[in-house]
């Protein structure tokens, strides 16, 4: 219901002050709660209540409302939201309101002690205002929304609801002077926004925090709940393994999108699996996450693929993996040590390696002459543009630039050459005796040195004395050889 041109809009905020130590606000929530034995709220006094608001209204008194109406029977109460024209007390909203419930149906105040003062607190009729460090921010839209946050219960997404969402006044639910106007599309738009994220955020506080989804013997029984309570008709189990990794990615990706009662779910840190790659999936995931108000297609599609990828993996690849003996673990284990500490010595070598080539490079002075005929290429420069050079200074300047040029193919061609030696020693290193091992499905590469021994290094290459380590295999190595080629022998028996 709206009889004018509304004064508030989804920018609206807060306007207060403070009256010694009272907060006075033209933000007001009424709270009628009838005392228990009594049948909650009566519709006479629904009526009367709100007839209460209409006449605020029209003397300008408040400039918009919304109220609601919760729960059934002994339970059954309402909320008002008001936008008062002036920030005023609370107590003065209570009692004008309070006065409309018959004394015979009032709660007795409850009463508490303030130093030596008595204050008596209203248990029927409770009027509530925002908290003073949030006053001056919050928003006209979101505190009406709380009287009409039930109207978002049936609804998963915020979309939906603004879709089909019928602002229409109700038996429970009533609003004056929140739309109207040229923007009223873009206003029950904003409003509904607030309405769906107050309902999410009450639902929140009454059942606490989701539930975990774990890869576990759980799962099976979260998925049964869910669909029993959600209506999904769906089999968690199916003979194609394809079809079953499909079916629980599916139902999976709706429990975890789920927004409507009390099932709610969100996947375990470690859902993806352990290690920095699966991180990063779940790191994606909550970049992308909405917030509450708002809907993400692609997050959606991006949660679907993802769970789907992991199932497929726990269902139709687990049971390829190879299983190892406890020795072949064991051995393994200490072959995997074994490589870290020789690809320190690749490493080293390489180290070694580009220590010679800037040995190279700094006998032939290569930098000094380029900066010195550089130098005197700029010095004569000048002249050379003015056309005032002599024929001896003219003949200097072409001679210091071929000079810089050549040099600098010089200095390219032996980088070049060096390069190409190290890297003829570096893949000696790195290639030498690599072996798959088939139980880590990956290729492990073995740095022996047995390969860089036998290779022939002529005289213009690096020698071979100046790497400062012996270049020959070790009787380790070699056994260590061995151990690598039978574990391959027994993977491919299997």
């Amino acid at each position: 219901m709206s009889l004018s041109k509304p004064k508030i809009d989804y920018k609206t905020t807060c306007q207060w002050t403070t009256l010694s130590d009272k907060r006075k606000s033209n933000f007001h929530t009424v709270t009628i709660n009838i005392k228990k034995d009594l049948g909650g709220v009566l519709d006479e006094e629904v009526i009367d209540v709100w007839q209460q608001v209409l006449e605020d209204y029209k003397s300008g008194l408040i400039i918009a409302a919304t109220m609601g109406i919760e729960l059934v029977n002994e339970s059954r109460h309402l909320h008002i939201s008001l936008i008062l024209a002036i920030p005023t007390l609370g107590s003065v909203t209570q009692k004008r309101y309070e006065k409309l419930i018959a004394p015979g149906r009032l709660d007795a105040p409850k009463i508490s002690l303030r130093g030596d003062k008595e204050i008596r607190t209203p248990v029927t009729v409770q009027v509530e205002q925002p908290k003073t460090k949030n006053m001056e921010n919050y928003r006209a839209y979101r505190w009406l929304s709380y009287a009409h946050k039930e109207r978002a219960k049936d609804f998963n997404d915020v979309l939906t609801f603004n879709r089909d969402v019928d602002w229409r006044a109700t038996r429970e639910f009533k609003t004056i002077g929140l739309f109207g106007g040229p923007n009223d599309a873009h206003s029950k738009s904003e409003f509904g926004n607030f309405v769906f994220t107050s309902w999410q955020k009450k639902l929140t506080k009454r059942i606490g925090a989701p539930e975990t989804v774990w890869l576990n013997n759980n799962l099976s029984e979260q998925a049964r709940r869910f669909m029993e309570k959600t209506g999904l008709d769906m089999e968690w189990i199916d003979d194609d393994l394809k079809t079953m990794a499909t079916n629980q990615a599916v139902i999976i990706t709706k429990m975890v999108l789920n927004k409507i009662g009390k099932e709610r779910y969100h996947l375990s840190k470690n859902f993806f699996g352990k290690g920095a790659k699966n991180k990063a999936i779940s790191d994606m995931l909550c970049s992308m996450r909405p917030p509450s108000n708002r809907t993400c297609s692609r997050y959606e599609q991006s949660m679907y693929d993802a769970i789907e990828k992991r199932m497929i993996e726990v269902l139709c690849f687990a049971h390829t993996t190879p299983r190892r003996s406890k020795a072949d673990a064991t051995l393994l284990k200490t072959l995997t040590r074994e490589n870290v500490s020789l690809n320190k010595m690749n490493v080293k070598l390489k180290n070694i390696c580009k220590e010679h080539v800037a040995e190279k490079l700094s006998k032939k002075n290569f930098d000094k002459r380029i900066a010195f005929h550089s130098k005197e290429l700029e010095r004569l420069r000048p002249g050379k543009r003015v056309h005032n050079l002599n024929a001896k200074e003219d003949k200097a300047f072409y001679m210091h630039r071929d000079a810089v040029v050549k040099l600098r193919e010089q200095q390219l061609s032996l980088m070049q050459v060096v390069d190409m030696q190290i890297g003829t020693i570096v893949d000696a290193v790195i290639l030498a005796d690599a072996n798959k091992i088939d139980a880590l499905h990956v290729d492990k590469k073995r740095l022996t040195l047995d390969t860089i021994s036998k290779h022939k290094i002529e005289e213009e290459h690096i020698p071979v004395t100046t790497l400062k380590r012996p270049l020959t295999i070790s009787v380790q190595d070699q056994e260590r050889n061995k151990r690598l080629k039978a574990i391959e022998g027994r993977s491919q028996k299997k």
